[in-house]
């Protein structure tokens, strides 16, 4: 299978990367846009063509044959260049690292040249900055450059700057001991999707925690929030044996350190399945984080994975009032540093208002939001999030009693070419919920020939495991479309019943846009879908309020 690269890189960039690149293209070959083919073959694919057809090399070319197919591939590679070339450019000044980065490559350039005096003098300003914003390991590649370039330049003493890169080597050596363990640990816990149900690596992580010496340095992580004496689980873990990695007291002070070692600890309650503590651990953090100055200019980014944790946290432990403050605060500090990262993080603040009205039930606000993403040119032209948006729109007007405009909203999904660029488990998501909107509509020849040509289509991934809840679905689905009455019939409700009772419970705006249990339950009760999820949600909230008034 050909790898899609520039596909995928066309598709990757947004509306101001997309105007940077065409500016810098027409500048760099002295041609307006519509004369320029880079130009021209970046719209193709932009618009859905396929790179390895013969068409798109007809439409550049007028014929396609071996030496227009020649020429079609260097023009190929030299969109890639251009287009990661304009990125560079577009990008150089948003972030001190990237300063830092293009300091020395100009500090090599004048060495090329043989200006060592420039060259050093570059090299001099990437290290104040470097140590400004405390890159230990830029500060260790910046050593390395100026003692390699002492070999050409005779007013460079070595000696300074092998003490210097000995004594920032410490240093670093123990900032990389924490990040090896850390970077472990959150693989480990990626691979298990954080699931909690792998004892063996419960018991794993807790070792791995071990290696941070948590009881050698009970005052220090006690300042950070990770109480040992109030977690027998992870007390009974540390005390097992292990040989400590060389993590010593004063890196373990340095709050870029603290950082990350709180995001590790917030992965392993999230691995636990431990809400409760972890929204207000979380909080703790942050407010911790917040006092000692953390989120300067360089780390002011870092607070938004923060508050999004807490606005998941506060939504999944029922506490609304609690994220609606959250997320005004994440919306705050989008504003903030001349919105410098408000593009980045525009789309997950509006994805918390979404879930925000999904708890809430407020259906008609979740809609007239989804419609004001829709229609803002600024929101849209990413496939993922154009899909998003239309299949959570069907969704709603579904739960608000307005079948029609849910199944017009489907047609600009299911009738684009740019669904095949998704993931296949949402692909197989979109064609469900199709499905079952067509159900809903009493199309059933409809429904019968779309479950065949969705089994036929995924057929490699309904033999998995993992779609085996799909392929069920799908089968109790086909089986109500055969059937003049099923839902008298004992064999078909027992089916329905034993999915039911192996599905995961309902969390509101996340998973399936319609709950695929909650659809079966409100069939079987002969309920609407819209009151079958409002009663759902407010018996979860009951059982919420009543575990916080327990503890």
């Amino acid at each position: 299978m050909p790898s899609y690269h520039l596909t995928e890189l066309v598709d990757s960039l947004s509306k101001e990367e997309i105007r940077n690149f065409k500016l810098y293209a027409t500048r760099i070959n002295n041609t307006s846009s519509g004369e320029n083919k880079s130009v021209l073959l970046f719209d193709s694919i932009k618009e859905g063509m396929d790179e390895f057809g013969d068409e798109i090399v007809e439409k550049l070319y007028a014929q396609c044959n071996k030496t227009t197919k020649n020429a079609f591939y260097r023009l190929k590679n030299r969109l890639i260049t251009d287009v990661e070339q304009s990125l560079l450019l577009l990008n150089r000044n948003k972030d001190p690292r990237f300063k830092v980065f293009n300091i020395i490559q100009l500090a090599n350039v004048f060495r090329y040249k043989s200006d060592y005096e420039q060259a050093f003098s570059y090299l001099i300003k990437a290290e104040k900055l470097a140590i400004k914003f405390k890159y230990s390991d830029l500060l260790d590649t910046i050593y390395t450059e100026i003692l390699s370039l002492a070999t050409d330049y005779y007013n460079i003493n070595p000696q300074d700057y092998i003490k210097k890169k000995r004594g920032n080597h410490q240093k670093l050596g123990g900032i990389q001991e924490v990040d090896f363990l850390i970077s472990t640990i959150n693989y480990k816990l990626r691979s298990a999707n954080y699931t909690g149900q792998d004892k063996e690596l419960s018991k794993e992580l807790g070792k791995a925690l071990q290696s941070l010496n948590i009881e050698g340095n009970a005052d220090l992580y006690e300042d950070m929030g990770i109480s040992v004496s109030k977690d027998p689980t992870l007390r009974k873990e540390l005390n097992e044996t292990l040989e400590s990695l060389d993590i010593n007291r004063e890196i373990l002070k340095d709050p870029k350190v603290q950082f990350k070692i709180h995001k590790c600890y917030s992965y392993y309650l999230l691995q636990q399945r431990n809400f409760a503590t972890l929204e207000g651990y979380l909080i703790r953090e942050l407010n911790r984080f917040e006092e000692m100055g953390f989120f300067d200019d360089d780390r002011y980014e870092d607070q938004f994975q923060m508050l999004l944790w807490i606005i998941n946290c506060s939504h999944i432990n029922f506490r609304i009032e609690q994220a609606d403050l959250f997320i005004q605060k994440f919306h705050k500090a989008l504003n903030g540093q001349s919105k410098k990262f408000y593009d980045k993080y525009l789309w997950m603040y509006h994805e918390c208002r979404l879930l925000n009205y999904s708890f809430k039930n407020d259906y008609n606000g979740l809609i007239n939001l989804l419609i004001e993403i829709r229609d803002n040119p600024e929101l849209t032209g990413n496939t993922l999030y154009d899909t998003f948006v239309y299949i959570n729109l069907a969704a709603n007007y579904y739960k608000t009693g307005e079948l029609k405009k849910a199944l017009d909203s489907m047609i600009p999904i299911t009738m684009s070419d740019h669904i095949k660029k998704l993931s296949k488990s949402i692909q197989i998501s979109i064609a469900i919920q199709d499905i079952i909107l067509h159900y809903e509509n009493k199309d059933f020849n409809y429904v019968i020939y779309r479950i065949n040509e969705v089994k036929r289509v995924f057929r490699t991934q309904m033999k998995e495991e993992n779609f085996g809840r799909e392929k069920e679905l799908l089968g109790i689905i086909k089986e109500l479309c055969s059937k003049a009455d099923p839902f008298r019939e004992p064999k078909t409700i027992k089916r329905i019943e034993a999915f039911i009772e192996k599905s995961p419970r309902l969390v509101p705006g996340t998973g399936e846009p319609l709950n695929y249990k909650v659809w079966l339950e409100s069939k079987l009760n002969k309920q609407d879908y819209f009151t079958a999820i409002v009663d759902e949600q407010k018996r979860q909230t009951e059982e919420a309020k009543a575990r916080q008034g327990a503890n």
